[in-house]
């Protein structure tokens, strides 16, 4: 159906901005964006199984729609009824038999676009507090700690962002330990992903998040440009969210200057990085 379009997949683990960046592509003219995170896992195998992946993104591809339940906290623009799709993607954390998935991903000529924070402390700062957030701040009773809001100018956000970034937090050792860890392992999975993706024929890039939240504009066009798109002239600068964070999470953490120098810490640091390393051995440019 799309002959030599080129079409995406966001590899992504969270907290890495996927969300700001998927809205801001689908605000794009010609860049359709069908569906948010209906094919992670947490909601996909609710009611299918992962034998069923192939199919469900042949499905996506060759139609470029989700025929599947919307979700309903997606923030993304659909196509004008006269609007030609010039690229379909979507992030995606990617799941099933890898083997098979890579098959569809050749057929409809797809990129995966790997998505990471360079920024080690700053990813487990941010893990730290949105996973254990409840029990650290110091004063105030908030339900979560997001990393945007969906872009809304009015009084009841302005006061919930006004609170959030007053917000403490105490340093548990074993909790910021353990969420360091894990950014570390999921990093590494992902890795492993991507490489037998790359194995199998498909086209890997990286790209970082604070790539985009230094300038959405160019980190945009940037990416479509590998798609074969130029959007230059038509740019849309809205990607329906906003980042909610004025004081970086890791200077709102009392007494991490204790952890930051430790040696498990670093040992977690130095595997995270060097996965990049790995990385440029089967990514293109």
């Amino acid at each position: 159906m799309h002959g030599a379009q080129k079409n995406f997949i966001i590899q992504y683990n969270g907290r890495e901005g996927s969300s700001a960046i998927v809205s801001a592509l689908s605000a794009q003219k010609g860049i359709n964006v069908p569906l948010f995170e209906e094919l992670d896992p947490h909601t996909f195998e609710k009611s299918r199984s992962r034998k069923d992946y192939p199919q469900a993104l042949d499905d996506v591809f060759s139609t470029g729609t989700y025929s599947g339940q919307k979700s309903k906290s997606r923030k993304l623009r659909s196509l004008d009824a006269d609007e030609e799709a010039l690229t379909t993607g979507f992030k995606w954390r990617p799941k099933g038999n890898i083997r098979e998935v890579a098959k569809i991903l050749r057929k409809h000529n797809v990129n995966i676009f790997l998505l990471l924070r360079r920024d080690f402390l700053n990813m487990t700062c941010s893990s730290y507090v949105h996973r254990y957030g409840n029990i650290l701040q110091s004063e105030l009773d908030l339900p979560s700690h997001p990393q945007f809001f969906e872009l809304k100018d009015d009084a009841e956000n302005a006061e919930r962002a006004r609170l959030i970034n007053q917000q403490e937090f105490r340093l548990v050792k074993a909790l910021f330990l353990k969420s360091a860890h894990g950014i570390s392992a999921a990093r590494n999975r992902q890795i492993g992903k991507a490489r037998l993706f790359a194995r199998a024929g498909i086209p890997i890039r990286l790209v970082y998040y604070e790539d985009f939240d230094g300038n959405p504009k160019e980190f945009i066009t940037s990416f479509v440009s590998k798609l074969d798109i130029d959007i230059s002239k038509t740019y849309v600068p809205f990607c329906g969210f906003k980042k909610v964070h004025t004081t970086p999470i890791h200077k709102r953490i009392r007494g991490l200057e204790n952890i930051e120098k430790s040696r498990l810490f670093n040992y977690f640091k130095r595997s995270y990085e060097d996965a990049v390393t790995e990385i440029d051995k089967f990514s293109v440019q």
